[in-house]
């Protein structure tokens, strides 16, 4: 008979004082707060309010998702992406805030998972329209730049296919001195890097892989995702002199 393997206590006790630490919990005011181990794409941590109600416990938000994207004027944006992510589950909006029941505390976990998905989807979903926004502004820029300095160099596809035989949608693609140089708009967020991260990798595998150009608008303001995406590609800045741009194509 096959035997369960006994698991090293100092595992054991390492792991579960991890599971521990991943969600916080306080009380205030006659309501707990849970902390909840999802960051949203502002880099804030889901913070869930739980109070009691007549037939068990009230879970919410306490408005806060509302008022993060109102603070950015995205207010509009919450009504809207709010409607399409609660009618996944059982979670309604009351106030601006985000709520649902438990009737006891075997339903209390979901309950409070389901809220903190729900605030964690609209914002990730309203950020990486911004984010496709911002990233298209960009790539328009980098294509009347990369004309400007190359000229007829520049083509007019914008896809290529990686060793993976994946076709990559890029900003632009260039012939320069015989050799291929593929430039791509990437913005701060997590999407827009690990998309332009996952093409440049595949596109690096290649035989002869082209030159590989990020253009960002501020390098400081990717933080430790730059390391990412330099990987493998070379990173520059929009506003760079034109010599950045021919030195990074070659």
């Amino acid at each position: 008979m096959a035997t369960s393997p006994i698991i090293d206590q100092a595992l054991a006790t390492a792991t579960e004082r991890a599971a521990r630490e991943l969600v916080s919990c306080r009380h205030w005011g006659g309501s707990s707060y849970v902390t909840l181990p999802l960051v949203g794409p502002d880099g804030s941590s889901i913070i869930i309010r739980v109070t009691q109600d007549m037939l068990g416990f009230k879970i919410d938000d306490a408005g806060a998702t509302h008022r993060d994207l109102q603070r950015l004027g995205l207010e509009r944006s919450f009504t809207r992406t709010a409607a399409s992510v609660i009618g996944e589950n059982e979670v309604s909006i009351n106030d601006s805030a985000l709520v649902t029941f438990a009737t006891g505390p075997d339903d209390l976990g979901q309950a409070i998972m389901e809220v903190g998905l729900t605030a964690w989807s609209i914002m990730d979903r309203i950020y990486d329209r911004l984010d496709d926004a911002s990233e298209d502004e960009i790539a328009q820029d980098l294509r009347v730049r990369l004309a400007n300095i190359f000229g007829s160099s520049l083509e007019d596809k914008q896809t290529i296919g990686g060793l993976s035989t994946t076709l990559w949608s890029v900003s632009a693609i260039l012939h320069v001195d015989h050799k291929l140089a593929v430039f791509q708009a990437v913005t701060d967020h997590a999407n827009s890097v690990y998309r332009a991260s996952a093409a440049f990798h595949d596109l690096a595998s290649l035989p002869d892989p082209p030159a590989l150009v990020a253009v960002v608008k501020d390098k400081a303001q990717l933080g430790p995702k730059l390391s990412i995406l330099s990987q493998a590609a070379r990173v520059i800045e929009q506003s760079q002199p034109d010599d950045v741009y021919r030195r990074a194509a070659l």
